[in-house]
């Protein structure tokens, strides 16, 4: 084989060869981009489920704040809050 001929088949093997690479490169590229597409979609799920949640659990919290607001201190609630708790100790008292 002369020097033309083992470059032309040279050229040739590298052009075949790079248009495999291109064409896994580009399959590559979709299946990735499919991907983040996939997993955009998830994320977008979940935070929207978290914002509710976090919304309903809002709610709950304003609508019983609401209600507190509106307690009456009563005079049995007043002397329990304001009560001595005894409390118990280890110690020995008066051994001697």
């Amino acid at each position: 084989m002369e020097e033309q001929d083992v470059a032309s088949l040279l050229a040739s093997d590298i052009s075949a060869n790079l248009t495999i690479l291109q064409l896994g490169g580009f399959a590559l590229t979709i299946m990735l981009a499919l991907a983040g597409v996939l997993l955009a979609i998830r994320s977008y799920a979940v935070l929207s489920e978290a914002r509710s949640l976090y919304w309903q659990a809002h709610t709950i919290g304003s609508t019983k704040a609401i209600q507190n607001v509106f307690r009456v201190a009563s005079p049995a609630a007043i002397q329990k809050a304001h009560s001595k708790r005894k409390l118990k100790s280890n110690r020995l008292r008066g051994l001697m």
